[in-house]
């Protein structure tokens, strides 16, 4: 499992830093947009009246759980694709923006209805996190980089997993709610207090998002290659107000004051490709400009990328070369200063060679799904599918009454352990911070000294270990174990549960990302977003029902062992899958294409 060890200093140097911290203010703000509305959802869909009794607010807040996911599913795989049109710095800002609208629909809502109409638009507007996982790994272009790049999304999810049950918590106003809450606001105090109860919170919210809507329209940099060149007028405003503090951004492509060196081997190249063009056209277009005037400056724009579709390089005027000895020859940002009959080579050129299968080999999914990337999203489906049931099915679990008395070890399991309000959302908080203690300290620590797809077996395996031992748990309470015993013992597999879920995501992100062909990225990771809110759609949908069967027929082990063979299928399912190289994975492409 040992590989080449890297120090952390080694690791982070060349760490894409600025755009990192912008993609996560982007990916902060969602969780806190999904996580605010648990604390009050019960109270939301009580007021509203459409509960008979208490027994079915459960079931009609399930729905709103579940329209979320339901709509994401069947839209993040198109927005993945959007974004590979259009671009996706363009696709992240829409997804924010209809996220806010959303939210503030929510907030204001006055029934049931309106509040589900608006958390499933809230899922149809938003397909940013296959979009951002996209970005990430064309920003973080070095394989040593990746890792910790991806390991972002986890923990910014955890950041804002805590901090929006917060917002959602304090800011709205039931009729339980303690009056000094609302002293703060007195002049409001009727129109939030009465009228819109849940709408505070929801606009507090909305303005994380339009904050780090505003943040991405002026710093985030478009990663999509062909469009990642054109001017950006966000960025352009961006730059500027980096030179009001002082800060020098970094050169663009659009900038015309940038002038490339002059290289002669690079003028022997492209006269080469002149006569080449003459032959094969017979006439050159008509140049723009005359001879008498200053010479061109010939600048496209397409920087030097990892991918091999995304670098300019001889192939693109001289199609007989093979992809390796393109990539050996002249770069275009080494033309420099260009004559007239060379500028004219140069464009005519280009634009007969210009890639246009981005946009048409879409259509193409046996291209754009091969089977590593088929197997991978596999595994992340049978992974989101049995995290997800465990963290919303535990707190059920462990609420439940104890009954020893009917419990028989091992397989006569009924009841729980009895835990309060407290003590579970005790428990979870601690999960979540420990969850990112792990992605701070212990993921990086793994990814630097171990084999990814090893790593990833292992930890699927104690996930597998955990869900074994949950429902032996009611056996803790009984008179001969000391009363802090059952703490200690759950504290201990949410723990592991933590170690196993706070490293494996990130990890299969990469994996997917690296066998991913690169003009497909952004639609592969909508289209895992779109398998990963199936996994939220069903699962609570299967488990529910699997739980209330296992209560009543006393065999509580049912839902929680059956979750651990799942973990297992999951586990079988990696030894099929590859660590693959992503550029030899965009060069196979670009050789096809």
């Amino acid at each position: 499992m040992a590989k080449q060890k890297l120090t952390l200093k080694q690791q982070m140097e060349g760490f894409p830093t600025e755009q990192v911290v912008v993609v996560g203010l982007i990916r902060f703000a969602e969780p806190i947009a999904f996580t605010s509305l648990f604390p009050y959802v019960y109270f939301l869909v009580r007021d509203s009246g459409i509960a008979k009794d208490d027994g079915e607010i459960s079931k009609y807040s399930g729905y709103l759980s579940a329209s979320f996911a339901f709509f994401q599913f069947l839209v993040s795989i198109h927005w993945g694709r959007a974004a590979d049109i259009v671009g996706r710095k363009k696709v992240l800002l829409m997804g924010l923006f209809g996220t806010s609208i959303s939210l503030l629909m929510f907030g204001f809502s006055k029934s049931f209805y309106m509040a589900l109409f608006s958390r499933s638009l809230m899922g149809a507007l938003n397909g940013n996190i296959g979009v951002l996982r996209t970005v990430l790994g064309e920003i973080a272009v070095e394989r040593k980089h990746q890792a910790i790049a991806f390991s972002t999304l986890p923990l910014l999810w955890n950041v804002g997993s805590v901090i929006g049950p917060l917002i959602g918590g304090f800011l709205t106003f039931t009729s339980s709610d303690n009056p000094v809450k609302v002293a703060a606001i007195t002049s409001l105090d009727d129109f939030f207090r009465h009228k819109y109860p849940y709408a505070l919170a929801n606009i507090v919210v909305a303005g994380f998002l339009w904050f780090s809507m505003v943040v991405g329209f002026l710093f985030l940099e478009e990663t999509q290659c062909l469009m990642k060149d054109k001017p950006d007028i966000g960025l352009i405003l961006g730059d500027r107000l980096k030179r009001l503090f002082g800060v020098t951004p970094k050169t663009r492509p659009w900038d015309s004051k940038r002038i490339p060196r002059y290289d002669s081997q690079v003028f022997d190249f492209v006269d080469d490709a002149i006569d080449s063009c003459e032959e094969n056209s017979g006439e050159l277009s008509p140049l723009l400009i005359e001879d008498n005037e200053a010479p061109s400056l010939l600048y496209t724009g397409l920087e030097p990328s990892s991918t091999a579709a995304c670098r300019l390089s001889a192939a693109s005027l001289d199609p007989s070369l093979s992809s390796e000895e393109s990539l050996k020859s002249p770069s275009i940002h080494s033309f420099g200063i260009l004559s007239r009959r060379q500028s004219l080579a140069l464009v005519r050129t280009y634009s007969m060679n210009q890639p246009d299968e981005v946009e048409t080999t879409a259509d193409n999914w046996r291209e754009a799904f091969p089977p590593g990337v088929v197997k991978a999203i596999s595994v992340n489906f049978i992974l989101s599918l049995h995290t997800l049931v465990f963290d919303e099915f535990l707190p059920v679990f462990l609420a439940l009454d104890a009954d020893t008395e009917n419990c028989r070890f091992p397989l006569r399991i009924v009841g729980g352990l009895s835990f309060d309000t407290i003590t579970i959302g005790t428990l979870v908080s601690a999960t979540g911070f420990m969850g990112i203690l792990i992605i701070l300290f212990i993921f990086p620590y793994l990814d630097r000294n171990y084999e990814m797809l090893p790593t990833l077996r292992a930890l699927m395996l104690v996930m597998s270990v955990v869900y074994f031992f949950v429902p032996l748990s009611v056996f803790t309470v009984l008179p001969q174990f000391p009363k802090w015993f059952p703490i200690v013992a759950l504290y201990t597999l949410t723990s592991l549960k933590a170690l196993g879920n706070a490293n494996c995501f990130p990890q299969v992100m990469l994996l997917i990302h690296r066998a991913s062909p690169f003009q497909h990225r952004a639609l592969i990771n909508g289209a895992s977003m779109s398998i990963s809110s199936l996994a939220r759609t069903i699962g609570p949908l299967v488990w529910g029902n699997i739980m209330s069967f296992s209560e009543n027929n006393q065999v509580g082990w049912l839902t929680w062992w059956s979750l651990s063979l799942l973990s297992l299928l999951g586990t079988v399912q990696t030894f099929t899958i590859q660590d693959e190289n992503e550029d030899e994975v965009g060069e196979t492409a670009a050789e096809t294409a």
